[in-house]
């Protein structure tokens, strides 16, 4: 059984309480705990042996502490030989803070003692054996000590390892008292589950076994503890599982006080399951007929009064648990609202699932946007600008005035050859060609006129050409390999959420049970936006809608649900619901141009994506002025294009730097980009020739740097992401390298963070321009982004 998960174990049969139920359920596992180590710690065996409570006390998940307190206590009744034996209780539990490494719990359900089967039962062994060499040193070696040694040796790891299949099965007294019959129900369970199930049984019958002989030297006026015990498990049994586990109950807890009595007790768990059809009156008192004419038969009127008088007892503290038990439902109406509540999770399952294609109906407006975005970036650089019609003009002015005054008077005064430049240009930039009468020339170039205009023409024409080549040199095969990854990942996204989340699924089913819905079903589907559908029989909709369900999901699932829709089908009533974002943000931006432009090459930008992620880019154009403005918008753009829809940054940035890098410029530009997912708080940075960020809580200060190169310098992406660990009220501050090239240089910097922050988010990234342009000139663009995480309550 080492092989267990660790989910299996940390949700053992005392550890899976409902703790929303308050502090009242909690305490009375406490007392069970300690009332049954002080009964084991005087449970005698065989020849002297008492080895149950140190086996006991090596098995227990949780509650270890109240354990060892009980036996403790029950091994100081025994006289001067319990002092020994509480010795050894102690030594169990010290070996076992030792192996798990302090037996420190954990909130949650989380148990404190979570060492391997293996060690438990090591712990038993060596427990039982200092016992064993103790009472060989005090009396001898003779028969009596060796057959004591072998029964204290031997006995507690077997009984360790029978009752870990209780312990670490994953069923908890909450799913046994208030779950549906389908605890034990083998459907849908593959052998490693059924395999388990079964051990779970035998541990269960060991354990009740044990406690019934524990309570065997327990007699109040001649009325024993163990037949009271025996009547109250049989009859909760029968009533919770029906007629066969109540006839094995009956028979085990009594069986080691009489066989002949154990044929008793078995015909009760019988005649009450049966009975329990007509109701708990009629169970009540068939099974005590059944019972005690048994009685009559095997002992005569001895026979009778050995058990009757205490079953009555038992029956009497019995009648309240079985009143509140299911409502009086039996097997078959159970198994019954369980198959309605399966059919009504599955329909509205296979409907969400068939309807989900998030990814794949954001890929259309993603690219048509994206589209966009390109075809404007390519139409600018395509155009052939008016700086670059000056220099034509110019020089071939220049030619033709040399050419000119070769021919003519060497000695002639120097004129402008061309005296309508400006308008020269902006016909140009418009019909690409200009006809000899639109060139207004000085006189004495006037006969040149037709040859250059005809020059002017050719060279404009041929760096248009130029430019339209290398457009359309834009690799046809990058093209379709980014489409078919984005449709894959698209396709991966709706898979992803539409599959159901089995091992959240059963972590939900056991607080589903506890509160109240025995016999309901809820499945968790989605990998990271988790989708919620539960159905169960709720008549007036008090259970499904209490706030108690709605957090214990909320806590086991880790997300922060929306509003639910609720169905209702007769007496069964369902809920579907989706996780919400946790977290907001507040962001603000401050830019400052560098130098003598008037126009910054930084551009930053913040926005939400469809799907509850939120984006914060500054990306900064190589150079500065109009070509880095454009670059550096086109990447945030682009970005935010992408982004927006959930894909993958490794394919939204193979296809930016691709682009870029076939821009008629030669350009380039970085990229800090933050990201954050506002349901689950994960967060990271991705940084190409970016500059450092940083991560403000409280007065803590967090750096994060990297080392690549820009976007649209090399054939691959250069790009380092650096996962970060966010928290409600962390501040995010990002800028240009106009603010800070170095950390050395950033000093004043990291010293600014580290003072409160202001109240208002655009004064502080104001208040970080203002001051760098005090620590020196701006020689470079300034821009910076600041964002606060704020968790919504």
């Amino acid at each position: 059984m080492d092989g267990m998960n660790e989910k299996n174990k940390s949700s053992g049969f005392f550890g899976g309480l409902n703790r929303s139920r308050g502090s009242t359920q909690e305490l009375a596992i406490r007392i069970t705990v300690f009332f049954l180590s002080f009964l084991f710690a005087g449970c005698h065996i065989a020849f002297g042996a008492r080895p149950v409570a140190i086996a006991f006390l090596a098995v227990l998940p949780s509650h270890v502490w109240v354990a060892l307190g009980g036996a403790v206590i029950g091994s100081l009744t025994l006289g001067e030989a319990g002092i020994v034996y509480a010795l050894i209780c102690a030594v169990v539990v010290f070996l076992r803070v030792v192996v798990s490494g302090g037996g420190r719990g954990q909130e949650g359900g989380k148990r404190s003692f979570s060492e391997r089967l293996l060690l438990r039962v090591c712990a038993s062994i060596i427990g039982g054996f200092v016992i064993a060499v103790y009472e060989a040193l005090l009396s001898g070696l003779n028969k009596t000590t060796l057959l004591f040694g072998l029964c204290m040796i031997l006995i507690p790891p077997l009984i360790v390892f029978v009752l870990s299949g209780l312990f670490d099965s994953g069923v908890t007294v909450d799913s046994l008292l208030v779950g549906g019959s389908g605890v034990f129900s083998t459907h849908r369970k593959n052998e490693g589950e059924k395999m388990r199930l079964l051990f779970f049984r035998i541990s269960a019958g060991a354990l009740l076994l044990l406690i019934s002989l524990s309570l065997d030297r327990l007699e109040f006026l001649g009325i024993s503890c163990a037949y009271i015990f025996a009547s109250f498990a049989t009859l909760l049994v029968a009533k919770r599982f029906g007629a066969l586990y109540g006839a094995v109950c009956g028979f085990i807890c009594a069986v080691g006080l009489s066989p002949i009595y154990a044929v008793s007790f078995a015909l009760l768990g019988i005649a009450s399951a049966f009975l329990f059809k007509l109701g708990l009156g009629y169970a009540l008192a068939g099974g005590g007929a059944a019972l005690s004419l048994w009685g009559a038969y095997a002992g005569g009127l001895v026979g009778f009064l050995t058990a009757f008088p205490e079953y009555i007892l038992g029956a009497a503290l019995a009648f309240p648990v079985l009143k509140k038990i299911s409502a009086e439902r039996t097997r078959g109406e159970s198994e019954g609202v369980e198959r309605s509540a399966q059919d009504m999770v599955g329909m509205v399952a296979l409907a969400y699932q068939n309807k989900y294609v998030g990814g794949l109906d954001s890929l259309e407006e993603a690219l048509v946007r994206l589209s966009a975005v390109i075809s404007d970036f390519y139409r600018g650089s395509s155009t052939v600008r008016k700086e670059e019609i000056y220099d034509i003009i110019d020089e071939e002015a220049e030619g033709a005035m040399c050419d000119l005054m070769a021919l003519c008077n060497e000695g002639a005064e120097r004129e402008e050859l061309i005296k309508n430049r400006d308008e020269l240009c902006s016909l140009l930039m418009k019909k690409k060609r200009i006809s000899p009468e639109e060139l207004s020339l000085s006189e004495i170039a006037y006969p040149a006129r037709e040859s250059l205009a005809r020059r002017i023409n050719m060279r404009v024409g041929a760096l248009e050409e130029r430019r339209y080549k290398r457009r359309q040199s834009v690799s046809l095969a990058d093209g379709f390999t980014v489409i078919s990854k984005m449709i894959n990942e698209a396709r991966c996204i709706d898979e992803s959420e539409k599959t159901m989340d089995a091992s959240l699924s059963e972590q939900l089913s056991a607080a589903f049970c506890s509160a109240g819905f025995s016999d309901g079903v809820i499945r968790a589907f989605g990998e990271r936006k988790k989708h919620i559908i539960a159905a169960g029989e709720d008549a007036d909709g008090s259970k499904i809608t209490s706030d108690a369900l709605r957090a214990d999901i909320e806590r086991i699932a880790n997300i922060r649900l929306g509003s639910a829709e609720y169905f209702r089908r007769g007496s069964s009533v369902l809920m579907e619901c989706t996780a919400q974002r946790k977290y907001v943000i507040e962001y603000a931006t401050a830019t400052l141009a560098g130098g003598a432009d008037e126009i910054s090459g930084d551009t930053a930008v913040c926005f939400e994506s469809g799907d509850d992620r939120f984006f914060a880019v500054i990306s900064d154009g190589m150079g500065s002025g109009e070509v880095a403005m454009e670059t550096s918008s086109f990447v945030t753009e682009f970005l935010r294009g992408a982004l927006a829809f959930g894909y993958s940054k490794d394919t939204v940035l193979y296809l930016l730097n691709s682009i870029v890098r076939s821009r008629a410029e030669e350009c380039s530009a970085t990229v800090d980009l933050f990201e954050m997912d506002l349901i689950t708080a994960e967060a990271q940075f991705v940084k190409c020739g970016a500059v450092s960020s940083y991560v403000k809580r409280d007065s803590s200060i967090f750096r994060i740097r990297s080392r690549t190169a820009p976007i649209g310098l090399m054939k691959t992406v250069d790009a380092e992401r650096i996962k970060v660990e966010i928290k409600s009220g962390d501040y995010i501050i990002m800028s240009s390298d106009g603010v800070s090239q170095t950390q050395e240089e950033a000093a004043w910097l990291v010293e600014l963070l580290a003072k409160p922050a202001p109240q208002s988010l655009k004064e502080y990234a104001e208040n970080i321009i203002n001051t760098a342009k005090r620590q020196a000139p701006p020689k470079d663009d300034m821009t910076v982004v600041i964002a606060k995480i704020n968790e919504i309550l």
